[in-house]
């Protein structure tokens, strides 16, 4: 809690900046107060920006402002709620990104791999200001919003000025609702 992440450069084969809270201590955390400016993020296989999706403990209050993505196996801006965690207050401005598998995904997932009794948890208040991307053709993910059920959906979410690319050229696809597997958290 109470952190500021200043002009971050980080290139990875997993999660670029990512984050994250387990039951490990025996209890479950809350995290919050987050402020990062100015990063540069590159991730070879997975999100470069990424929420989960060990999220045992709830989030809040966070700011990514002026954060440059050039590349990403999965999301762009990633978000899943898969462990019980409430994340809400979490705003991302200013942000440009390039060679995406897809820019932005969220989901509230039914894993629940915490200690005690968790139930599922709630994403809400996120807003996305002065967004834009650029997917990579030929990917298998597309930008994704997934609440678990009707009384665990993705509320309050903001999109303005927010410019996505997402070129074609995939083969036919299935236009049914993806399965709700409680351990996939791809987009």
């Amino acid at each position: 809690s109470h952190v500021t992440i200043p002009d971050a450069d980080s290139s990875s084969n997993d999660d670029a900046l990512v984050i994250k809270s387990d039951s490990a201590l025996g209890a479950t955390l809350p995290s919050g107060h987050v402020t990062v400016t100015g990063a540069t993020l590159r991730a070879k296989c997975c999100n470069a920006l990424m929420f989960g999706s060990e999220t045992c403990g709830s989030f809040t209050d966070y700011q990514f402002q002026q954060i440059t993505i050039l590349g990403a196996g999965k999301s762009g801006l990633g978000m899943v709620s898969m462990d019980g965690a409430d994340i809400s207050d979490v705003h991302y401005r200013d942000v440009t990104m390039s060679g995406v598998h897809s820019p932005i995904m969220q989901k509230i997932g039914t894993r629940l791999r915490c200690g005690g009794s968790p139930t599922v948890g709630h994403i809400s208040n996120v807003t996305y200001d002065g967004i834009t991307g650029t997917g990579v053709s030929n990917t298998d993910y597309s930008p994704t919003i997934w609440g678990a059920d009707s009384s665990h959906r993705v509320s309050d979410e903001t999109f303005t000025n927010v410019n996505l690319t997402v070129p074609g050229g995939h083969g036919t696809m299935s236009t049914a609702v993806p399965s709700d597997s409680a351990t996939d958290y791809n987009p």
